[in-house]
């Protein structure tokens, strides 16, 4: 966030831009100002974006077969998948590619966020890199559902890795997340007139300063939709410095500044599946019309948070608008959309449905929850499960999620009761620490001796009996 003089500079720069800088290069710089303006605008009126649960594994030559294999069978019986992908900005050239996220949404509820670094792949003759392959060739199966933020075609650029080829990105049934949420938005916010008598404030693009012909960002759709503040500071970070410390040696600097990227792009991944839970909160009444259309549909309005910009776009005429990314035509989002409904089979209809059950029913479970942070990784889900009930701690769900970078162990608990979150709390404050267990084990051994020491004297007293 802007210090009051920092934002007042800002502003001031975005709107006396020297006459003497024209074309691009004026355009640019507008653009730039601009997004550091939205970003204090975002990080001002909403609250941090926290992402849910999830596993963060990275992929280059570090990585061994066993975690590849692992993740093949993950990939395997998994059906749903997010993708994005991060470039870095080479002077007067075409952006490098650097790093791919793959997001798996598992039926069991889990998440695991793959981070394959391009620049460090083993080489092609190397048996991890052959399973890399099998890796990709298995995510684009035609059973598979990618969400994109975009095109899936961002991908074609990093095929010159040998992982993929540019048929293979097209096998699979990929579905744009950001032309999906334009139309959604556009149905359900509809421009209100200011004479209108309900004092409703009106949230339309036209009126949060959407142009009609252009895309949402992931950062606006967050915002407005979600309520949450997408950090995009990170945007334009050397994402091909290797960012598993495992890669090389590091400093504590080195490995805080890594430690940052990382978050940046998997949070980037996480919102894509934020978003797509909200797309599919439907009831099942209107899923049939969501698989015919292949159109994300909403059965309620969403409330969103009214806005107001702390500074106004000044007008400007053809030569210096900002410059934007392609524009998205509703009608040809909507054609290819009812082109692919047309070809699921029943199959794909019913995975859909169980996907959108599933999503849904995660999203309830992890609605209200607890977050203990850096717990003992001896603690198994069926220990903590067995605590939490003699503590009589009433829970939905249990999961835990490791930082790859701290290697820290946080666990997630979903709770039903809300109006008991603080208690809950409040009892597991002193649970699950590295203290806990020790005293945990003690009280096993005590129960297993006990039970030994029971066995013995019971089974002595019946060969006494006997003998009498």
């Amino acid at each position: 966030m802007l210090s009051q003089k920092e934002y007042d500079d800002t502003l001031w720069k975005y709107n006396n831009i020297p006459k003497s800088i024209t074309g691009q290069p004026r355009r640019n710089i507008r653009q730039a100002y601009r997004k550091k303006l939205m970003e204090h605008y975002y990080a001002s009126n909403y609250p941090p974006f926290e992402p849910s649960p999830y596993e963060l594994i990275f992929i280059n030559y570090r990585t061994t077969e066993e975690t590849l294999i692992q993740l093949i069978n993950i990939i395997n019986s998994s059906t749903l998948f997010i993708i994005d992908t991060e470039s870095v900005g080479v002077y007067k050239k075409p952006n490098k590619p650097a790093l791919i996220q793959v997001q798996i949404v598992t039926r069991e509820l889990n998440s695991y966020i793959l981070l394959i670094e391009v620049h460090y792949l083993p080489r092609s003759h190397v048996s991890t890199f052959i399973l890399i392959q099998q890796l990709f060739e298995l995510l684009f199966q035609t059973k598979n559902i990618i969400y994109v933020w975009g095109e899936i075609d961002e991908l074609t650029k990093f095929t010159e890795f040998n992982l993929f080829t540019y048929d293979q990105i097209y096998l699979s049934h990929n579905i744009n997340l950001q032309g999906e949420f334009k139309l959604y938005w556009h149905k359900h916010h509809p421009h209100i007139p200011t004479s209108s008598t309900n004092n409703q404030k009106c949230i339309c693009e036209a009126c949060i300063g959407i142009q009609e012909n252009n895309p949402w960002s992931i950062q606006a759709a967050t915002a407005y939709e979600l309520h949450k503040w997408l950090d995009k500071r990170h945007t334009c970070s050397p994402f091909d410095i290797g960012l598993d410390p495992k890669l090389v040696k590091l400093n504590s600097n080195e490995l805080q500044y890594r430690q940052l990227i990382t978050l940046y792009a998997a949070n980037d991944s996480i919102t894509n599946n934020n978003l797509e839970l909200m797309l599919f909160d439907t009831n099942e009444q209107n899923e049939q019309e969501l698989i015919d259309e292949q159109q994300v549909k909403i059965t309620s309005s969403t409330t969103t948070l009214t806005t107001h910009y702390e500074f106004q776009t000044p007008s400007y005429n053809n030569n210096e608008q900002l410059q934007q990314t392609p524009p998205v035509e509703p009608n040809l989002v909507t054609i290819e959309s009812q082109q692919r409904s047309r070809q699921l089979t029943k199959e794909e209809k019913h995975k859909i449905h169980n996907r959108s059950c599933t999503l849904k029913q995660r999203k309830r479970y992890y609605q209200h929850g607890i977050k203990c942070r850096n717990i003992d990784k001896r603690f198994t889900i069926r220990n903590i499960k067995d605590i939490l009930r003699q503590h009589r701690i009433s829970f939905t769900a249990i999961n835990f999620s490791t930082s790859s970078t701290a290697h820290e162990r946080t666990l997630h608990i979903g709770v039903k009761d809300i109006s008991k979150l603080e208690t809950y709390e409040i009892q597991i404050q002193n649970l699950f620490t590295r203290e806990h267990y020790k005293q945990f084990q003690y009280k096993k051994r005590e129960i297993y001796h006990h039970t030994i020491r029971h066995y013995h004297k019971n089974n002595h007293h019946r060969r006494h009996t006997s003998n009498e």
